[in-house]
């Protein structure tokens, strides 16, 4: 499983992002905004304890996470 996001893990693998690694900064979740599942796998949209929001996209197939940057709480 990929190092780049921490999940809890109830029923399935990625039930619940922890926390995340993106461009070398550690980043606690403290807020799950949205979730879904996508064609090959789940998206979630988190805020982190700075106020930033973060897109997360786990592709299932490849066992591999995807981050992007969203912007800002306001």
């Amino acid at each position: 499983m990929s190092e780049l996001v921490q999940c809890h893990s109830g029923f399935r693998y990625a039930d619940r992002p922890v926390s995340f690694l993106w461009e070398s900064n550690k980043y606690k979740i403290t807020r799950i905004i949205q979730e879904g599942k996508t064609e090959g796998g789940l998206s979630f949209t988190v805020a982190t304890k700075s106020d930033s929001v973060f897109r997360l996209l786990y592709d299932e197939c490849n066992d591999q996470w995807l981050i992007y940057p969203a912007g800002h709480l306001e």
